[in-house]
């Protein structure tokens, strides 16, 4: 958000900034700047109350309250309740795409990059835990109602497929991993993580401490590189018959100790990356 002592925009207001190719970075009129800080105000508003409360028990009389705006001023920065909810979805949505690509664009060599983009994604779900458990259930059930929210997540869970299947194909043609679909490891990869949210969500409604990246987040790289590695015999099938399947079938339940049951998954499929 933008300092008003100074009038400078923070690091993390993407929806300010946009750098130019020369450097330069463009400024809004200001009534523009004051209208989409005021947008980022009730989204953080909205992410607040969404942490203690369901989304169909937040009125949009509490959330411009809680904003110190009126109703009517918030129906001006947002069309609905509805409105300000996908847009919140959309901001988080950004932030795990952005975890991805930087993981998977930063130097080292794919095991690196992987451990990376693990490590990443712990930290996010563990620094927005009520976005992993308050919010899944509500955003299932609303995105059969909104046709924008279905549309978000299918194309964010386009982007995260095809982004991971990229990274995979790359470590299959330098051989690190087998000759298997990437598609097959990006599914392992997303049902190992997805358990860990689980787990989490399930420990943090029963009061437990959540699991730490350094309990999980090594075993589930191992178990990628042991089950799809290249340079060992990890595949149930001849390697030459053309379709490998990976060692264990692991690809559809989670790591030991995750059995969360298929219609956790289903609701908490946009939220493992």
């Amino acid at each position: 958000m933008m300092d008003m002592a100074t009038d400078q925009f923070a690091p993390g207001d993407r929806d300010f900034v946009d750098l130019s190719g020369d450097g330069e970075v463009p400024r809004l009129p200001r009534k523009e700047r004051e209208y989409e800080r005021h947008r980022l105000e009730v989204l953080h508003v909205a992410d607040t109350l969404l942490q203690r409360r369901l989304y169909h028990e937040i009125s949009v009389q509490e959330t411009a309250t809680e904003a110190e705006f009126s109703v009517g001023y918030l129906y001006k920065l947002f069309s609905s309740k509805e409105d300000i909810y996908v847009s919140l979805i959309q901001g988080k949505f950004e932030d795990v795409r952005l975890c991805i690509d930087t993981a998977l664009s930063s130097d080292g060599s794919q095991e690196e990059r992987l451990t990376r983009l693990v490590q990443a994604v712990f930290d996010w779900f563990k620094g927005n835990p009520a976005f992993s458990s308050t919010y899944v259930g509500e955003l299932v059930v609303l995105a059969g109602m909104n046709t924008d929210l279905a549309r978000l997540i299918a194309q964010h869970e386009t982007y995260v497929v095809e982004r991971l299947n990229r990274f995979f194909q790359e470590c299959i043609d330098e051989g690190l991993l087998l000759r298997v679909e990437p598609d097959e490891i990006t599914r392992t990869l997303r049902a190992l993580l997805r358990g860990f949210v689980g787990e989490n969500i399930l420990n943090t409604s029963h009061g437990q401490k959540p699991k730490d990246w350094t309990d999980y987040g090594p075993m589930i790289v191992r178990i990628i590189v042991q089950a799809f590695g290249g340079n060992k015999q990890t595949s149930q099938k001849d390697s030459m018959s053309g379709s490998v399947e990976p060692a264990g079938n692991i690809s559809h339940r989670g790591p030991p100790g995750f059995d969360i049951c298929d219609a956790d998954f289903r609701a908490g499929h946009v939220f493992d990356l």
